[in-house]
């Protein structure tokens, strides 16, 4: 039995979720700026419940949902965002250096 998803489309699906709770966390970031500056680890928990927040919702999860049972592929989506989530520091400056060499500097 196959446990786990496809890991080309599951590696596809993570990395756009990375990007997706990378740019809604700085948008975040953004609107609560006007308030109060928002600490490292403060980031990191918003980081954290939007990336997670995506896969449950998209349905993105480490494991097959035909072979595992429901509780399993809910643990896998909360896997898969918290990776995300990591991921998204990486998209992040991926991005910036994109912009720098599209920029010429």
């Amino acid at each position: 039995m196959d446990y786990f998803a496809d890991f080309g489309m599951l590696a596809l699906s993570v990395g756009a979720i990375a990007v997706a709770t990378e740019a809604v966390t700085e948008g975040v970031k953004a609107v609560v700026k006007t308030a109060y500056v928002l600490t490292a680890a403060q980031l990191f928990y918003i980081s954290l419940c939007i990336g997670i927040f995506l896969a449950v919702s998209l349905q993105v999860s480490l494991f097959n949902e035909a072979t595992v049972p429901a509780a399993v592929f809910f643990v896998g989506q909360a896997l898969a965002g918290a990776i995300a989530s990591r991921g998204a520091n990486r998209a992040h400056e991926i991005l910036d250096m994109l912009r720098a060499i599209k920029g010429g500097k």
